[in-house]
């Protein structure tokens, strides 16, 4: 089969299909028996689309059964076209290439090799997977209480962008503060970007953004609360943040994000590509709050957030804040694979002329 991502409808398919057709013809430039008749399939996708995909090839056993090779000759094009055809899922193949089933078994393989590993030793895998950046996301995601556990031993961490809009809070004075891990939304030559950062938490349990965390630095999940040390630096453009205990909260404060308009914009594009008409109403509906809350602050009801406003009455579970950071990143990834694509099209027509 040829289909690694497990994109087609084939997999959870089962029972007459009216909205399919399939069609077998010769392959014109086969590399061995197996690879003699070619399988091609016509379907309705999600979008409402007609596409048609490249299965794989016919095994030889099927072709003597139905003798296929004196049928096809024939035929018109020698094309053997199969209307409405009954599928028959094949749990082995389907689990090796349903895209699904294939993450599922992924992160069960992770959570038992990590429920494996012994409680003294967790430790020192944290360790050593936080030494790599790319270890740093699954250390943050199975590692959380052994990273909290460390907190007095959090190296300073460094604040940038104490001169720009970030800095909510303003020339604060060195002193201790509430403070949470966070991130903030920010415009760049058109684009939206977003980082790490930390927020300091007023008296009515509201943020107020206060730096952007040097990439250099480590830092704790999104959402952790923390009473920390701050000073600005005498450059007046950074500041040091010293951990000193982590603030006691409830599950609901800690599994708090407040998103921007821009990061509800994607997770909705990706949900409504999707066809999750739950998800897409469940954040349509953060959306409108976004947007209520903003013509309350400002009296502009005819105009809508910039894109990087957020608010924090409006905000999402920890569960729906990695699906969505997940949802936008492989959006991004795939329009970049097209924007390449295209490149790469567009210098094969230069050079043809």
């Amino acid at each position: 089969m040829q289909d690694p991502e497990g994109t087609l409808p084939i997999w959870r398919a089962h029972g007459p299909q009216s909205d399919w057709e399939g069609a077998i013809q010769r392959n014109l430039h086969p590399t061995s028996e197996t690879t003699q008749l070619a399988v091609s399939l016509s379907f309705v996708n999600a979008t409402g689309d007609r596409c048609t995909a490249a299965l794989g090839y016919l095994a030889p056993t099927s072709a003597t059964e139905h003798d296929l090779a004196q049928r096809l000759r024939q035929l018109p094009d020698q094309t053997l076209t199969i209307q409405s055809p009954h599928a028959q899922i094949q749990a082995p193949y389907a689990q090796q290439n349903d895209a699904d089933e294939i993450l599922l078994r992924a992160t069960t393989a992770a959570e038992a090799s990590i429920a494996q590993i012994p409680q003294a030793e967790r430790p020192t895998y944290l360790s050593a997977l936080w030494r790599h950046s790319e270890g740093m996301g699954f250390a943050l995601k199975y590692f959380a209480p052994e990273i909290c556990d460390r907190l007095q031993y959090v190296p300073d961490i460094t604040l940038t962008g104490m001169q720009q809009s970030i800095n909510e809070a303003g020339a604060i004075a060195p002193s201790e503060y509430t403070v949470r891990f966070s991130k903030y939304s920010y415009e760049k030559q058109g684009e939206i970007k977003t980082t790490a950062s930390v927020a300091i938490v007023t008296a009515d349990g509201s943020e107020k953004q206060f730096g952007a965390i040097s990439a250099r630095c480590a830092y704790l999940p999104v959402g952790t609360t923390v009473k920390a040390h701050l000073a600005i630096d005498d450059s007046g453009k950074s500041a040091t943040m010293r951990v000193l205990d982590r603030v006691a909260s409830s599950a609901a404060d800690e599994a708090t994000y407040a998103p921007s308009r821009q990061e509800l914009r994607q997770w909705c594009a990706v949900a409504i590509s999707k066809d999750d008409k739950p998800l897409t109403a469940k954040i349509i509906a953060k959306g409108q709050q976004l947007n209520a809350l903003y013509v309350a602050e400002t009296g502009k009801a005819d105009s809508k957030p910039p894109l990087g406003y957020r608010h924090s009455a409006v905000v999402i579970s920890e569960g729906d804040l990695r699906e969505m950071e997940e949802a936008i990143r492989a959006a991004q990834e795939m329009l970049q694979v097209i924007a390449n694509f295209q490149q790469c099209f567009h210098h094969a027509q230069t050079e043809i002329g």
